[in-house]
């Protein structure tokens, strides 16, 4: 096998730089803190300079780990960024909220009213179940608006209520009740 060339070793670098994330893992940690006490015990001058170019780390990443370990006797972690925690829900999935879309979709249908995924959205914010950032008195924030939209329906279809059609409209009804008519 022959040496490297200078590109060779940069794109190495280069690729080590895009798929290593900045934050230092347990193992990582870990890795620099045996370093920093193998060179110590063999009194080697600037430790941290030494691992610092050795894992393509910077000094002050190198010397924090030492110290953390120092005052702390331990290493914490930072969590990996990422969306993976639980949100709060747009639209409050409670019994109460339930019963109100239900009841709203109930006498709706009844009425001959076709019910789409607004009408349910401007019942919840006639309620206070959901909120919508406003632009002025008379306008809702687009990008609010459309992602409050989308959580109502993905919480019209989680609940259970289907989206049918009524004389060539589409409109959203309870489940159950589309079942008793269809058997009727």
């Amino acid at each position: 096998m022959s040496k490297p060339t200078t590109d060779e070793l940069a794109a190495i670098v280069a690729f080590v730089k895009t798929k290593r994330g900045t934050a230092l893992t347990l193992e990582e940690k870990l890795d620099i803190l045996r370093l920093h006490v193998s060179l110590r015990e063999e009194d080697v001058a600037d430790v941290a300079g030494k691992i610092a170019g050795w894992l393509g780390r910077s000094t002050a990443t190198v010397k924090a780990v030492w110290r953390e370990y120092k005052t702390t006797g331990t290493l914490t972690v930072a969590p990996p960024p990422s969306n993976k925690t639980n949100h709060a829900s747009r639209v409050p999935s409670t019994p109460a909220v339930r019963a109100l879309v239900k009841n709203f979709l109930r006498d709706r249908d009844r009425a001959g009213i076709r019910t789409v995924c607004k009408d349910v959205v401007e019942l919840l914010l006639a309620k206070g179940k959901v909120s919508i950032k406003r632009v002025s008195a008379t306008e809702y924030e687009t990008k609010d608006y459309s992602a409050c939209l989308r959580a109502v329906q993905g919480y019209l279809t989680r609940e259970g209520f289907k989206y049918t059609m009524h004389g060539g409209k589409a409109s959203y009804a309870a489940a159950n009740e589309i079942d008793a008519n269809a058997s009727e």
